[in-house]
């Protein structure tokens, strides 16, 4: 399954992103099952860079400023995109995320790759994961969501968590100033597993600005199951997928506004 081949097989996509939005994020989900069928790290951490970066290219040929040039100044302005390119634009977008999300937080590029696509195509790309020599033996601690954000989260979640400090929430979720103190011990989630892959989805949203890839290995570290084990990540990954997708509808009991961001990009 080249890539290549399918920017230009579904250009019925581009037509109507929103209308295909499903169709994308099932063909990210069969992309990166057949990636996973390469045995060797190397051959799969290559492909996904390739591929990935061939979306990024296609993108940025589309948004490219050359055609906004003025012919009769020589003044460079920003581009004039008809409709057709822009609606491509947001396809490649969506189709990059969908990809990216699916991965389950893999860490298959390094960092140096990463600040360069970021300089050459003019992406942010926070939702993906860096591969870093460390991280094996660092374990991911905190989302800084800002002192006040979790202070409001932990009001309307604590009925779940109920055995869990404000103080020890803020810890995993506030400022940097909230970690003065030696780390909490990991929060209980007594609530459904559904429910935990909808806030551990509208956290990552807060986080990275766009719907997309969840880092399990940080929410696994912070939360433990009603029982104190660990989280099937694979099950919590396949539950925020079909929200993500709209196959399945959001937890009606847990209702969480103060991630305004995140339920707005969840709503689109």
């Amino acid at each position: 399954m080249k890539i290549y081949g399918i920017i230009d097989k579904f250009e019925n996509w581009a037509g109507d992103p929103q209308a295909h939005r499903a169709e994308i994020y099932d063909f990210a989900g069969k992309y990166v099952s057949e990636i996973n069928g390469y045995n060797i790290k190397e051959i799969r951490d290559f492909k996904l860079t390739e591929d990935l970066e061939t979306i990024l290219r296609e993108r940025a040929r589309l948004n490219d400023p050359i055609f906004g040039l003025n012919a009769d100044t020589g003044v460079t302005e920003p581009p004039v995109l008809n409709d057709a390119a822009k609606a491509k634009i947001k396809m490649l977008d969506w189709l990059f995320k969908a990809i990216a999300g699916e991965l389950h937080g893999y860490k298959f590029c390094r960092p140096g790759v990463i600040d360069n696509w970021r300089k050459t195509y003019g992406v942010k790309l926070e939702f993906l994961a860096l591969a870093r020599s460390t991280d094996k033996d660092v374990p991911l601690l905190y989302a800084d969501l800002g002192t006040d954000t979790a202070r409001k989260l932990y009001q309307e979640i604590k009925s779940v968590i109920r055995d869990c400090s404000e103080d020890d929430f803020i810890w995993y979720f506030g400022s940097d100033r909230d970690r003065e103190t030696d780390r909490p011990q990991p929060i209980k989630w007594t609530g459904y597993k559904k429910d935990f892959a909808y806030f551990c989805l509208l956290v990552s949203a807060e986080i990275n600005k766009s719907i997309g890839g969840i880092d399990w290995q940080l929410f696994t570290q912070i939360f433990v199951n009603d029982a104190g084990d660990k989280w099937d990540r694979q099950a919590l990954s396949d539950y925020a997928s079909k929200m993500q997708r709209g196959e399945s509808p959001l937890p009606a009991k847990l209702k969480i506004t103060s991630l305004a961001e995140a339920n707005r990009l969840l709503s689109k």
